[in-house]
């Protein structure tokens, strides 16, 4: 059972981000943002919201809401809005601001289709090593952003990760991208790129071990015990957070 405002928030946010990734490394995605230069913006009830900024041909995503968007589509519930994402079940999204903007929107649905083109890849998209590549690497992006929203609002996992010291995780693939996550009065504050001084270390020998565990399709102790995985330093404070990432598997599979 999922908690369909967790779910909204993942969506919004571990979900989402990926957006910044997939329109600075896929070129039908870079041409449709080129030259945007406008900001859209989700939301539904319960404080839940993100936008995101396009400009200089990237896009930026941010939580919550901003001030005047050029468009903004707000979803009645919480459960239209993972509706609408999922592309399954009915949605209503109302454009109170910019409804007039139709090639913005129909522009978006089209990035939208070029991300779930990496995020829901299938055997012939991951036969490509570069598509492999950047598909694991969205789902550590993933899974560290979703920690945040599972652990301060899940209620089966925010009671362990409150409990965390304070410090900072790291989690990256050996050779490749990193994820940070700092850990501050019981807040989760997550963050892409290399931690300056990190705490505590969960680092993949390289992007299958990271997609054997992220996809779920390996067990991270075996590999542990393989010497693909290997955790270092402040366990205690990546312990804390196992709740939310077992609880993140049940949201987004």
């Amino acid at each position: 059972m999922v908690d369909q405002n967790v779910l909204a928030r993942l969506h919004l946010s571990a979900v989402l981000q990926n957006l910044e990734e997939v329109v600075a490394h896929d070129a039908e995605a870079g041409a449709i943002a080129r030259d945007w230069n406008h900001v859209l913006q989700f939301s539904c009830p319960g404080g839940i919201g993100a936008h995101v900024e396009f400009g200089g041909g990237r896009a930026r995503v941010t939580p919550g809401t901003t001030s005047w968007p050029q468009v903004a589509l707000w979803l009645p519930s919480a459960t239209q809005l993972n509706h609408m994402f999922m592309g399954e079940g009915f949605a209503l999204p109302i454009p109170w601001s910019g409804p007039w903007r139709v090639g913005l929107l129909k522009g978006f649905a089209a990035l939208s289709k070029r991300m779930e083109h990496y995020l829901r890849p299938d055997d012939a998209t991951l036969a490509d090593r570069k598509n492999f590549e950047f598909h694991t690497k969205c789902l550590l992006y993933t899974a560290v952003f979703g920690l945040k929203e599972v652990g301060e609002y899940d209620a089966k996992a925010a009671p362990s990760a409150r409990s965390a010291p304070d410090g900072v995780a790291e989690f990256r693939i050996k050779g490749g991208p990193s994820a940070c996550l700092v850990v501050k009065g019981g807040k989760l504050f997550p963050k892409k790129g290399a931690a300056v001084s990190p705490n505590a270390v969960l680092e993949f020998e390289d992007y299958d071990a990271a997609f054997g565990v992220l996809s779920g399709k390996s067990d991270a102790m075996a590999l542990m015990g393989s010497c693909r995985a290997k955790l270092a330093g402040r366990v205690p404070l990546i312990d804390k957070l196992n709740a939310a990432l077992d609880r993140l598997a049940v949201y987004l599979n």
